[in-house]
């Protein structure tokens, strides 16, 4: 019996045998088809210029903030693990890992307890950017989460290289980061959002220096519900862009330099002053809510006005009419006038820089087009004209459009007309062209004309311009 059961094995044996050197050569031969696809497909990604996928991976690095860890990657993570190759790229490109955004709140709280574990990730990723300018973007709000200790550490440690500093701190007293105790010698932008827990939090006993040690610092964007920012010992002589809340008009003043500006009042604040402000640089203003700030300064080198909310137009012609200003652009909401016409009161507001007023957008415009016809006359070298219209009465306000863009005093090169909803097109309009002969069509077809002409027109809402369909 056992003489029968070795023979068994001695032929499962050889027929294990065979099968082996049948399987070794089905891989033997598979290897050789895999190499021979290898040479001769190409991953059409994989052939662009090194230069060109180094400006892909620029621009994907800033799309998503870094969450440790294995939350969300950032998009200089992801793309430095598809493939050996792309890793290299990116390990070689310094400028990839010279922008950093990091949600310190976003981190597991088993992770910030261990020891240096947050600042030896932050050092590493930083080492690869080698000596290139930093660019941080850091959120921290809790200051049970992540100490500010462990904070201020980071950002001493690389002062000297920052460039642009985003920090969101929530109601964490930016004090205890002691921005005074470090050099910033090429800082140039700086955002900042903080609060205050109380009004009694906001009278600093004395003012907080902020930045005194970056002499290259010229942008700040402020953001605070609660913070006057000219409580701070900011180098404000060295501004040439502000943005944020203000307490009062001192900003006018302390910074000469400004020309670039974007604010609104504190919450319960007013403006109030006796002294009329001149400043002479400032060539861009924009007031998020409120259009009292205009009363009491004069701004003679203004080129751009954004003024997102009036409730009058009657700051705005003493405004511009002791500034005498090269105004360019107007973007502002159009209010009813006393003729009950907002065009007609526009022009009349605007009559003192007429000659150099090229752009103009109007939203919230309370009534249809009749009217529109004036600015013709009134600004010659008008380029640009945007109106968003509050109601939806389409049939009438078009056709008085028509007129409008026929007319041969029209120097438009560009217009666009926002209606809250879609506007009627298809009804035909017995309308002219600007070489006096008039025509039956479409209202589409008329502006389609004009468009053929060499004028861009947007007719429609804000996510589709029905003239192109």
């Amino acid at each position: 019996m056992s003489h029968l059961l070795r023979k068994r094995l001695a032929e499962l044996d050889r027929e294990i045998a065979s099968k082996r050197r049948k399987l070794f050569k089905l891989e033997k031969t598979r290897s050789a088809v895999e190499a021979e696809l290898h040479a001769a497909a190409t991953y059409p990604i994989l052939t662009l210029p090194v230069e060109i996928t180094t400006e892909i991976f620029l621009w994907l690095r800033d799309l998503q903030p870094l969450r440790i860890p294995r939350c969300r990657m950032s998009g200089t993570i992801a793309v430095a693990g598809v493939c050996r190759a792309w890793r290299a790229i990116a390990l070689a490109t310094p400028r990839l890992w010279s922008n950093l955004r990091i949600n310190f709140d976003g981190i597991e709280h088993k992770v910030v307890l261990k020891p240096l574990w947050v600042e030896c990730f932050v050092d590493k990723w930083i080492s690869r950017s080698r000596n290139c300018p930093l660019s941080l973007d850091f959120e921290s709000r809790s200051v049970l989460h992540f100490t500010d200790s462990r904070l201020r550490h980071i950002l001493h440690r690389y002062s000297s290289r920052i460039q642009t500093l985003s920090l969101d701190i929530g109601y964490r007293d930016p004090r205890p980061l002691r921005f005074d105790w470090a050099e910033f010698p090429l800082l140039e932008k700086v955002r900042l959002l903080c609060h205050s827990h109380s009004d009694q939090d906001v009278d600093f006993p004395r003012p907080m220096n902020i930045f005194a040690n970056a002499p290259r610092f010229r942008e700040l964007d402020m953001q605070s519900s609660t913070l006057d920012t000219t409580l701070l010992a900011l180098p404000w002589s060295q501004l040439t862009k502000f943005q944020g809340h203000i307490k009062n008009l001192d900003l006018f003043t302390l910074a000469p330099n400004l020309v670039e500006v974007k604010c609104a009042l504190l919450p319960n604040e007013d403006v109030f002053s006796t002294t009329m402000i001149t400043h002479h640089n400032i060539r861009t203003l924009n007031l998020d809510k409120d259009c009292n700030l205009i009363q009491p300064i004069a701004l003679p080198s203004l080129q751009h006005l954004d003024i997102a909310k009036m409730d009058s137009h009657e700051l705005l012609e003493p405004f511009l009419k002791r500034s005498s200003p090269p105004l360019a652009s107007l973007s502002m909401q159009a209010l009813k006038g006393p003729t009950g016409n907002c065009f007609d009161h526009l022009c009349q507001c605007m009559a003192l820089v007429a000659s150099t007023l090229e752009v103009v957008k109007l939203c919230k415009v309370p009534e249809d087009l009749t009217g529109i016809s004036t600015i013709s006359g009134t600004f010659p070298n008008l380029r640009s004209l945007q109106i968003s219209l509050r109601n939806t009465d389409h049939e009438s306000g078009l056709a008085k459009l028509l007129d409008f863009l026929y007319s041969p005093r029209c120097t438009l090169r560009a217009c666009k007309f926002l209606w809250a909803e879609s506007p009627f097109l298809d009804r035909r309009a017995f309308a002219g062209t600007r070489r006096g002969t008039h025509k039956v069509d479409t209202i589409s077809g008329h502006l389609a004309r004009l468009v053929k002409g060499g004028m861009s027109v947007y007719i429609g809402t804000e996510d589709k311009n029905y003239l192109v369909g």
